[in-house]
């Protein structure tokens, strides 16, 4: 029970985040890197309490890549938004929603049987929430620390990782049906 309540705080946080961000002062930008953080570490909870207390559930199987989904497509819309995310980087945000829907289709396609997600898409999460983390404060300290540098080129790594998980799910998918 409670690793779909996690889930579902971060379905919620995503929106909330968008809203939080929409406002580019110091003090916005602090709450919604809070909410960020504290909403990509539910990821990691909530599977960790589902196994740990073998509370799996199916709608929290369906849930959480939703959930992530969510999150992360918000966040990198914000950050193209405020233009911290620009120039040609938006091709990699771009690319990196386009697969998440896609993905969610494909999931779709294989009416109900899940996807198993591979260790490599937990590295492509990672990634993407890595770099999102770098690039939310890098409009405040980005210069002097080099956050915009590195958010950019972890999202970068993350956008080839999308593509290649897109491509092992198609591939999986396909020998499936």
């Amino acid at each position: 029970m409670t690793p779909n309540i996690l889930t579902i705080l971060r379905i919620f946080s995503a929106p909330i985040l968008v809203i939080v961000l929409s406002f580019q002062n110091f003090n916005m930008v602090v709450l919604g890197l809070s909410i960020f953080i504290i909403s990509s570490f539910t990821d990691f909870l909530d599977g960790y309490l589902a196994r740990s207390f073998n509370q799996s559930s199916k709608l929290g199987k369906i849930l959480d890549p939703i959930a992530d989904k969510l999150l992360v497509s918000c966040a990198l819309i914000s950050l193209v938004s405020n233009n911290i995310v620009n120039d040609i980087h938006v091709l990699a945000a771009a690319l990196i929603i386009i697969r998440e829907i896609f993905i969610s289709g494909l999931r779709e396609y294989s009416k109900g049987d899940i996807l198993s997600v591979t260790f490599l898409a937990k590295i492509k999460t990672f990634a993407q929430m890595m770099a999102i983390i770098c690039l939310i404060p890098s409009v405040f300290i980005g210069y002097d620390y080099n956050l915009q540098f590195y958010g950019l080129a972890l999202l970068w790594v993350s956008t080839l990782l999308s593509l290649l998980t897109a491509y092992q799910y198609v591939k999986a998918s396909l020998i499936d049906h």
